[in-house]
């Protein structure tokens, strides 16, 4: 009895490969990326030489990395990601500049201790705020969408 292409493992990891693409991507071309991913590796199979079998699954497996992550790069994704980090970071930065700037009382230790306590809880207190404002905009940003198609 011939193996069957859902229990190879290159199949499963080749299935893993485009299940990890976006999903509107995968919606769309998924299906017929494994298509041809079962056509070409029967092709390769049926030469019946071993490097055609091992040239094939590199070539297909860098193929699909590239796809992943050119997909994930124009969803914009990794943008956002990028602002999410910036923003709070540019704040944390600023806040810092302040501080650097206010003399503090170096003869009392307890002053110093509330002073640098003060400043990390208000910094973290902004990039906590500046993650979540951002956050919560990209995840509105589908539904958005979604309303003006309706």
């Amino acid at each position: 009895m011939p193996d069957r292409p859902d229990r190879l493992t290159a199949t499963r990891l080749y299935r893993a490969g485009v299940w990890l693409c976006p999903p509107a991507f995968r919606r769309d071309y998924g299906g017929q990326m494994l298509q041809d991913y079962a056509d070409a590796r029967h092709d390769a199979a049926a030469s019946g030489r071993s490097a055609d079998r091992w040239r094939f699954h590199a070539q297909m497996f860098v193929d699909l990395a590239r796809t992943i992550s050119w997909q994930w790069i124009r969803s914009g994704i990794p943008v956002v990601a990028l602002v999410s980090a910036a923003v709070p970071l540019l704040l944390a930065e600023a806040i810092a500049g302040v501080f650097s700037r206010i003399r503090f009382d170096l003869r009392t230790p307890e002053a110093d201790a509330d002073a640098v306590a003060l400043f990390l809880i208000a910094t973290t207190t902004v990039m906590l705020v500046a993650s979540t404002i951002t956050i919560a905009v990209w995840a509105a940003k589908p539904a958005r969408r979604r309303q003006r198609r309706r």
